[in-house]
């Protein structure tokens, strides 16, 4: 009843929903690896996840063809008491969009774009990003990843949250809501993991130039790349494809 509440909303507030950001141009995948903490989220995510203890484990899969992260999303299930895994892969499969990268997760039926909007320094143990901001292709989805929740909110907050103002991440739905992690079982955040430990020799990944902002180079192509497993998601993908592949 509530998701479908949420949707109502959602589509009523369209015309104010959040920016499609430009995602950063180069992203270290080395340093982007370990530990995070789901800080914030928009309302809209709670269609497809229960934001409680959410943390994700990324590490260098370096069995891959192209540059990608194996995926450990761990957390609550929506009842509140249990603990709940989910594994899969992101990749980056086109050069010239560097942190546009396809989330794979088992056991879901469709891939999911995962846009890194924006990151901290690389300044979190042994060089690791110390948060990431980071979406979907059409703006909707809101995850502000840290490494440590504590000093996010001391040292970070700040700057986190009005990056997210200028990207219109505000109101009922599109505002960010601060994740609980407190009192969260100890096995989500299995493995552990020490963020002094060296970061893995792996080259920064940059954008190549393009001569073209149309995902999949043509409407057709880019539409073909829409996920289907959201009506909202697929009507707004659908119109971004539309803005960027009709010029």
């Amino acid at each position: 009843m509530m998701m479908k509440a949420l949707l109502l909303l959602a589509f009523a507030c369209t015309s104010v929903r959040a920016t499609v950001c430009t995602p950063v141009s180069e992203i270290d995948l080395a340093a982007y690896s370990g530990r995070w903490y789901n800080v914030y989220y928009d309302r809209l995510t709670q269609i497809f996840s229960s934001p409680n203890c959410a943390t994700a484990y990324y590490a260098i899969d370096s069995s891959a063809t192209v540059p990608t992260l194996t995926v450990n999303n761990s957390g609550l299930d929506r009842d509140g008491r249990t603990s709940t895994f989910l594994l899969g892969y992101v990749a980056q499969n086109d050069a010239t969009t560097a942190a546009d990268l396809t989330l794979h997760l088992d056991g879901v039926s469709q891939d999911a774009s995962y846009r890194i909007c924006a990151l901290g320094n690389k300044t979190y143990g042994a060089g690791y990003y110390e948060w990431s901001v980071v979406t979907d292709d059409a703006g909707l989805s809101l995850y502000v990843l840290a490494r440590d929740v504590n000093t996010f909110f001391a040292r970070s907050d700040a700057t986190v949250t009005a990056l997210l103002n200028r990207l219109g991440y505000t109101g009922l739905i599109f505002g960010p809501v601060a994740n609980n992690q407190a009192g969260c079982p100890a096995d989500v955040y299995s493995p552990a993991w020490n963020p002094n430990t060296p970061l893995a020799k792996m080259a920064p990944v940059k954008a190549a130039p393009s001569a073209t902002n149309c995902p999949g180079g043509s409407l057709s192509a880019c539409m073909k790349l829409c996920p289907s497993t959201s009506v909202l998601v697929y009507k707004s993908c659908v119109e971004t494809c539309a803005s960027r592949c009709m010029k």
